[in-house]
Formats: structure tokens, C-alpha cells, sequence
């Protein structure tokens, strides 16, 4: 009878210690698998920052880009002798090249977004300029054919005083807030990118 016990006494203890050393292995294979979920997450979030780091780059190489285009079709409207067709063409394939911009404004920057919004405006109000006085010659040179048949229609005409003065406005506000964004970048030394505190724009949209 003792001999049973010592045989069931020394089952249990084999048995204990075998539970005891499996519940050790599972143990060990479930702390790898943690770490990799958490290595995986961590590489994901890595990839994450690096797609919109790189959309944001992007987007302001764009925007630079767009807004040199602007102030020079700023500047050419508001000479006498400006081709409006000429412009109205570049005023269209910039209108659409800050839809591109802003139509990722989700992933941008805040100061991104925000500046390029503001110069779509402008350019876009450039553009309705120009779309106008370009509707106006044609409409005058529809008439001096139908009146005259054999004249060659005139050239288009530049802006009128009135649309060349709100041309010069949009750019003399377009130097200024240029050269006060410098200003203030100079100013912060670097520091990265950070809201906007300045004063609010007033309502009529200014570039920049």
C-alpha cells in the first residue's frame, strides 16, 4: 500500500511539473508574439508618417510653385500691354493646379492648407477679371464685324482702370504679406511649423 502511494505521490509531482513547465513554454512563445504585434503597429504608424510627410512636401513644393505663377500673372495683368488670352489660358491651368493642391487638404498641414485656400481665392478672382474683360472685346469685336465686314477685329484691349487697380491691389497685398511671412519665419529661427496667430484676413481674400 505504501508502495502505491510513493508511485501515486511521485505521478503527481512528474505531472505537476510537467503542467508547470508547458504553462512556462506557453509563456515564452506568447511574449515574441506581443512583440512583434507591437513592432508591426509601430512600422505601420512609421509608413503612415512618412506617406504624409512626403503628400505635405509635395504640396508645398506645389504651392510655391503656384503662387511664383500668380504674383508674375499679378504683375503682367496689370500692364497695358497684357495678352489676356494668353493669361486667361495660364489663370485656368493655375486655377486648376491649386484645386489639385487643396483637394488633399485633409492630409496637409494647416498652414499649407490654409495659404494655398487663400491664393486659390485670388487667383481665382484674377481669373473672373480677366474672363470679363476678355467676354467684353470679344463682344465688341462680334459687333464691329457685323457692322463692318471687311475690318480685321481688333486686339483684345487690356483691363480697364478699375480691373487694373484691383490687380495691383491684390498684388501690392501679395508683396506685403510675402515679405511678412519672411519676417516672421526669420523670427522664429526654424522652430517648425506651428498655427497661425495672426490677425484675421480682412473679407476680401488676400494672397498668401
Amino acid at each position: 500500500m505504501d508502495r502505491h502511494f510513493e508511485e501515486a505521490s511521485m505521478s503527481g509531482n512528474i505531472s505537476g511539473r510537467l503542467d508547470r513547465a508547458t504553462a512556462s513554454r506557453s509563456f515564452t512563445k506568447r511574449a515574441p508574439l506581443g512583440v512583434r504585434i507591437m513592432l508591426a503597429a509601430f512600422a505601420v504608424l512609421a509608413i503612415a508618417f512618412a506617406v504624409l510627410a512626403g503628400v505635405n512636401i509635395d504640396a508645398q513644393r506645389q504651392y510655391d510653385a503656384a503662387t511664383q505663377t500668380l504674383t508674375e500673372n499679378l504683375e503682367t495683368a496689370s500692364r497695358n500691354d497684357a495678352d489676356l488670352k494668353q493669361l486667361l489660358t495660364s489663370q485656368q491651368e493655375l486655377d486648376a493646379r491649386f484645386a489639385s493642391i487643396t483637394g488633399k487638404s485633409a492630409v496637409l498641414l494647416p498652414q499649407i492648407s490654409e495659404s494655398t485656400t487663400y491664393n486659390a481665392q485670388v487667383s481665382k478672382q484674377l481669373t473672373d477679371l480677366v474672363q470679363q474683360q476678355v467676354d467684353a472685346d470679344a463682344a465688341k469685336n462680334d459687333s464691329q464685324q457685323s457692322g463692318q465686314h471687311g475690318e480685321q477685329p481688333k486686339s483684345l484691349d487690356s483691363l480697364t482702370e478699375e480691373q487694373r487697380k484691383q490687380v495691383e491691389e491684390l498684388l501690392r497685398s501679395n508683396e506685403e504679406l510675402g515679405k511678412s511671412e519672411d519676417s516672421t519665419n526669420e523670427s522664429n529661427g526654424g522652430q517648425g511649423e506651428r498655427e497661425n496667430d495672426s490677425p484675421s484676413r480682412p473679407s476680401n481674400v488676400k494672397p498668401w
